[in-house]
């Protein structure tokens, strides 16, 4: 109840006071001390209060390094426990009740970054039409609310690349961290499509920055992840459970081609060479490979076969079993045919 409490009083939009301050400062001692997993669900009000103070990013590191310590990363097979020391309650068991809480403050943090585009456009628009004495006004407003969006996705780049390091479970898990994954690409391409050649040159620090980290830290950790997916193969997985755990590979690798895409044709534009940052493109094979299809529709085949055998019931065929005598009707009948 007290955790409930204090969730529905950090996710209200209040005015910062320094009652308020004093209170985040008391839960987030006591999710630092308790060593009970009840108290997790704190941590995404903690976050989201955090958020609007701006002091976020010192919380959410910690418990990603915990998160790390607990869970793993993909590319090691052992991790290194002996790290963890913020979050007491954060362990191999918990870590995915975390790690689903962090997916779901990456996810609202996006949606504050793309309400922070759709404002970058109204502004442009807004200059295209206004009076010269409001243009060098809106202009400064613009560029400053750019640089924001650079330097926010800069940190949503590097914390998505952390989330998508972890060794997660594969189900809900892995869907939670392809989302985040899928909204940065997507974030990053939108972003590209509204810059200008003035703006990417009074961002292009920056910029660089982003591009430089997004091409050689998370495309790579992107390519892990789905083929830590993929591979994660149960002994008697049917097809449809194949796709199931699959169905967001492909939608991640088009996002992130299409990321790649519109930052080629950006620095065509402005005649700068973005592409120095971006990943080889992977070799794809499209080769069929006969004998797992063989076997994976001969085990559906087998499958329906069982259940048709299950499923039939003596009650399918309607028989109708005809008497050797006539009914009394058709007696009647006959004998009136006789005596005429």
């Amino acid at each position: 109840m007290l955790v409930q409490i204090a969730t529905l009083l950090l996710e209200t939009p209040v005015l910062a006071c320094d009652a308020l301050n004093k209170m985040i400062v008391k839960l987030e001692d006591c999710l630092r001390s308790s060593k009970q997993a009840e108290v997790l669900p704190l941590l995404s009000p903690l976050l989201t209060a955090a958020q609007r103070e701006q002091q976020e990013a010192t919380l959410l590191v910690e418990v990603l390094t915990d998160l790390t310590a607990a869970l793993g990363v993909i590319d090691e097979e052992s991790s290194s426990a002996s790290s963890q020391s913020n979050f007491p309650s954060i362990n191999s068991n918990s870590g995915h009740t975390a790690l689903s809480l962090v997916c779901v403050h990456l996810t609202s943090r996006f949606k504050c970054t793309e309400h922070s585009l759709n404002r970058a456009r109204d502004l442009t628009e807004a200059i295209s039409v206004a009076v010269q004495s409001h243009q060098q006004r809106l202009e400064r407003e613009r560029k400053e609310l750019y640089k924001s969006i650079v330097l926010q996705l800069c940190q949503l780049t590097s914390w998505s690349c952390t989330v998508a390091k972890l060794r997660c479970n594969i189900g809900g898990d892995s869907n939670r961290v392809f989302s985040v994954c899928v909204r940065m690409f997507s974030i990053l391409s939108s972003m590209i499509k509204t810059l200008d050649s003035n703006m990417a040159v009074f961002v292009r620090p920056e910029l660089e920055r982003l591009l430089k980290f997004t091409g050689k830290k998370l495309s790579p950790v992107t390519d892990d992840l789905i083929t830590y997916v993929v591979e994660a193969q149960e002994q008697g997985e049917t097809a449809s459970k194949v796709l199931r755990r699959t169905k967001q590979s492909p939608r991640l690798v088009l996002e992130r081609e299409q990321f790649c895409k519109h930052v080629i044709l950006f620095g065509n534009k402005v005649k700068i060479n973005f592409q120095q940052y971006l990943p080889e493109g992977p070799v794809r094979d499209f080769k069929i490979k006969t004998q797992q299809l063989q076997g994976v529709r001969g085990g559906d085949a087998d499958q329906l076969d069982d259940e048709d055998e299950a499923n039939v019931s003596i009650n399918d065929c309607d028989t109708v079993v005809l008497s050797p005598h006539g009914s009394a009707q058709e007696v009647e009948d006959s004998d009136q045919s006789d005596g005429e």
